[in-house]
């Protein structure tokens, strides 16, 4: 009862953490989730019963990999690539699970990574492991009864163990209480946290993770929702001697008999998301700040080039009120005038007019 309890807790939590569909053996699509719709920018009407190889690109169809992976899933082997989509823009990583039933390929499990924001900061997701809970008896009927439940339960057994070593190739787990006290972890969520299971598990949560001023609040809300039997999502950062990891949580309450009694953690590990985002808000102030200074050097500069401009006009006024009161001229070291202005033509004009009338050039002229 409790394993089916974690199944369905860890079905719920999977669908608000991670984009997932199912295939049948033919590679016809059987089964989206809402996430996996908002990767292809579609509606499950769009994807469900067609063929996943006609949705995607020539690219991926015509890849060996691709169709020696749809040849290998009877043979039970796993597969992760690279996926593009016809029409979607976003980069895709696909892990393909085949799921054996009677020595039958039943059907294929298949998580998407996006690697549309990921490529730019981290390249995977950190696998992790899970530890299933085989599912026990608990039915006292007959024998022919007992063992047609038995082979059921087998089917189903098969069909969970292996949809959850799928989802262990993705995401890292643990569980708390409602104290905060972490009661379970598994093998990948230690090695997020690079820690031994000894340092983690009897710890509390809030003591355990970085809660800074700035996140107390969204925190506290988080265990309010919780207890309220409403999922919530939130970056946490550790901090082992100074060995900070950041980890994206998935927290989903787990109902046992009509009561909340713990809490399902799904983690993914975002430390080199965080790194980035915080080298490119540190670069963009940086910037900023370098815009500003040039924007002030802009102004100083046209103060400059304004100052220049009114110096230049009242030194063009002053040469003119030169120009039109002094005679002035230029000449070269042979002597020789090159160069006079208006006003020294106008004097020697006059002088020389007077030298004419003096010697009586003017009447002889008119004569």
């Amino acid at each position: 009862m409790e394993t089916q309890i974690n199944y369905k807790a860890i079905t719920y939590s999977i669908n608000n953490s991670i984009a997932y569909y199912e295939t049948d053996s033919s590679g016809h699509i059987t089964k989206v989730n809402e996430k996996y719709c908002t990767l292809l920018q579609t509606s499950s009407r769009n994807i469900i019963k067609k063929k996943h190889k006609e949705l995607v690109s020539d690219d991926t169809s015509k890849k060996k990999e691709y169709n020696e992976m749809w040849n290998n899933f009877q043979k039970g082997t796993p597969y992760t690539i690279p996926v593009d989509y016809i029409g979607t823009p976003s980069s895709l990583k696909e892990t393909f699970t085949p799921i054996i039933i009677n020595r039958k390929l039943e059907k294929v499990v298949v998580f998407v990574t996006d690697l549309t924001r990921e490529q730019n900061v981290i390249n995977q997701f950190k696998k992790l492991k899970n530890k299933y809970y085989s599912l026990e008896e608990e039915s006292s009927q007959k024998v022919e009864i007992l063992n047609a439940i038995k082979e059921q339960l087998s089917i189903r057994e098969n069909s969970i163990s292996n949809t959850i070593n799928a989802i262990n190739n993705t995401l890292g787990m643990f569980e708390m209480n409602f104290s905060k006290e972490i009661i379970s972890v598994n093998k990948e969520y230690l090695q997020m946290l690079a820690q031994p299971e000894a340092n983690i598990k009897g710890k509390f949560h809030n003591k355990l993770a970085n809660i800074s001023e700035i996140i107390q609040n969204e925190y506290k809300e988080m265990w309010e929702q919780v207890k309220n039997g409403t999922p919530h999502s939130l970056d946490i950062e550790y901090d082992f001697e100074g060995q900070k990891v950041w980890l994206h949580e998935t927290y989903t309450p787990v109902k046992n008999k009509g009561k909340y009694e713990k809490v399902l953690v799904l983690t993914k590990d975002i430390t080199n998301t965080k790194a980035l985002t915080q080298k490119l808000h540190s670069n963009y102030e940086e910037l900023q700040a370098q815009e500003e200074e040039l924007r002030q050097n802009l102004e100083e500069l046209q103060a400059v080039q304004d100052d220049l401009a009114e110096r230049e006009t009242s030194l063009k006024t002053t040469l003119n009120a030169i120009d039109h009161t002094l005679g002035s001229f230029e000449m070269n070291l042979k002597g020789e005038i090159i160069r006079a202005n208006r006003k020294f033509s106008q004097m020697l004009k006059r002088n020389i007019q007077k030298k004419m009338v003096q010697y009586g050039f003017t009447n002889h002229t008119h004569q």
